[in-house]
């Protein structure tokens, strides 16, 4: 299996930017935006649920991602993130 490159878009790394600033467990989300990389690089179909066609979401407390999948070029683009319980 190939592994995916996974990148987010500046608005999702806006986002995830405030959501580290206003954190009070900012290691939290900085573990989380980690383990979801890397979730997201071994296999984006398996570690996430798709809410809709083409747009899939993982949830890694305390955060969620919403993202594509391009499988043709093994790519994985974040499009939007939120807090998660």
């Amino acid at each position: 299996m190939n592994s995916y490159h996974v990148t987010w878009v500046h608005y999702a790394r806006s986002l995830l930017a405030a959501a580290w600033l206003s954190a009070s467990d900012r290691n939290a989300v900085t573990r989380a935006q980690a383990a979801i990389d890397k979730a997201l690089a071994t296999d984006p179909k398996m570690f996430g649920r798709e809410l809709s066609e083409g747009l899939w979401k993982i949830d890694i407390a305390p955060l969620g991602a919403f993202y594509e999948i391009d499988d043709a070029n093994t790519t994985v683009t974040v499009t939007d993130m939120a807090f998660v319980p």
